[in-house]
């Protein structure tokens, strides 16, 4: 079974990654399961927060599966996450 996760917890107005939660983390911790990350890059131009649906490319980007270690707090985990999703988001962008 896969669980997905924005962690974000809202759209922001430019696209760029926000702040994560700490939902993720600690169900990640709690449970002790691994987290694939995902960069998403144009769904802010195909639902933009603030406006209607429209047509536009999208491409997603899968990065090495997350493995909480039993020393890592949530914060650390959470900001590991956080910047290999915003990586991601680069690679999955367009030349």
């Amino acid at each position: 079974m896969v669980l997905v996760i924005f962690p974000e917890g809202a759209r922001s107005l430019d696209g760029s990654v926000r702040e994560f939660r700490r939902g993720a983390g600690i169900l990640a911790r709690h449970l002790n399961v691994p987290m694939v990350p995902a960069g998403i890059w144009g769904a802010g131009e195909v639902w933009p927060r603030e406006g209607r649906k429209q047509l536009h490319p999208i491409a997603v980007a899968f990065g090495d599966a997350v493995i909480p270690a039993p020393e890592q707090g949530e914060g650390e985990l959470l900001g590991a996450l956080r910047e290999e999703v915003i990586a991601l988001v680069d690679r999955a962008a367009p030349d």
